[in-house]
């Protein structure tokens, strides 16, 4: 029931065998839980990935659960899904989690000895007792099923999130076009990105230029979000990608993939069930994107990819797909 719980469980369980044959893990939120291990499998060179993801995971938690996976020697790559407005919004600390009942911190420490407090903690005993006179089952499916969002939007093919015409005239209705601008390389110096120092990038560069590889993906949020951002929060969210790739450029072993200028996926309410959550193939895209090397971002196409998001936004509209539109849809 407490997916933080049950998170360091498979850390503690999947990781620490060897016999298990993990050799990745999937870091993020709701965004990156309906991602699929046996594609991952099928269509990069990892043999088995463990997703970490939790819905809600605050960066300083997924900063936790990385690093607490590293440590085990059979993990040697790592998909992390970054959420630039999570950053914006993060302010949470290690002092702030050992306050709060909802994150186990003991446990995901190297010593033992604290973990009594798992026994004690009111939750966990309550939901224990329901497990074991059979009241209620969560989470008992296969590993690679923990936390899948189950809904109509779990293959693009079938899905129809925002598409029916009442829901998309009310979006239209109510849209307002954006007019953000783009700016100078002095300007973006004087955004403060020093949670995404502390919460990202301090975990990134001590492994920098090691054995183990890191995959960042920025996944394809709706245009229909950004519009809604005032220009200061939109100028943290875009500028943030090159603040990671400008401070990562130094590690052969870091890569970052953006998917905002994918205006199939980004400009097609179709492909989400909210402003955010996306699912179907756009999970097995990015997927294959990654292997591909299609959409990295690096020093010299990074300043290219923000004029055409900036772009398109200015230029958007609105809209989404037929399902007989969706079902032609092929870019895997």
């Amino acid at each position: 029931m407490n997916p933080r719980c049950q998170t360091a469980g498979l850390i503690n369980t999947y990781l620490s065998d060897t016999a298990q044959g993990y050799d990745s893990i999937l870091t993020g939120t709701s965004l990156s839980t309906n991602y699929s291990e046996s594609y991952i499998k099928e269509a990069t060179k990892w043999e088995k990935t463990l997703k970490l993801s939790v819905f809600g995971a605050k960066p300083i938690e997924q900063k936790i659960f990385t690093l607490r996976a590293l440590q085990s020697k059979n993990v040697r790559h790592v998909f992390w899904e970054v959420v630039p407005f999570q950053f914006l919004r993060a302010k949470d600390t290690i002092a702030d989690l050992q306050k709060t009942k909802n994150f186990p911190l003991y446990l995901y420490n190297k010593s033992r000895i604290d973990d009594y407090q798992y026994v004690f903690n009111s939750e966990i005993l309550s939901n224990s007792i329901d497990e074991l006179l059979n009241i209620k089952k969560e989470n008992s499916e296969k590993v690679e099923k923990i936390y899948y969002a189950h809904n109509q939007c779990t293959k693009a093919k079938t899905c129809e999130p925002l598409t029916k015409k009442e829901d998309l005239d009310v979006i239209k209705a109510n849209y307002k076009s954006t007019e953000f601008l783009g700016r100078t390389p002095d300007e973006i110096s004087e955004i403060d990105f020093s949670t995404a120092d502390k919460l990202l990038l301090d975990a990134l560069l001590s492994y920098c230029n090691t054995e183990i590889s890191f995959d960042l993906i920025f996944p394809p949020l709706s245009m229909l979000f950004y519009s809604a951002q005032n220009q200061e929060d939109f100028d943290y969210q875009l500028y943030m990608l090159r603040y990671v790739v400008v401070n990562t450029s130094r590690c052969k072993n870091v890569r970052s993939f953006a998917f905002n200028n994918e205006l199939w996926i980004t400009g097609d309410l179709a492909h989400y069930q909210d402003e955010r959550h996306f699912y179907g193939d756009v999970h097995d895209y990015i997927i294959q994107s990654t292997e591909s090397g299609k959409h990295i971002m690096t020093i010299d196409n990074v300043a290219d990819f923000e004029r055409q998001f900036i772009e398109n936004m200015n230029n958007y509209t609105p809209r989404a797909s037929t399902a007989e539109q969706i079902q032609a849809i092929n870019h895997l």
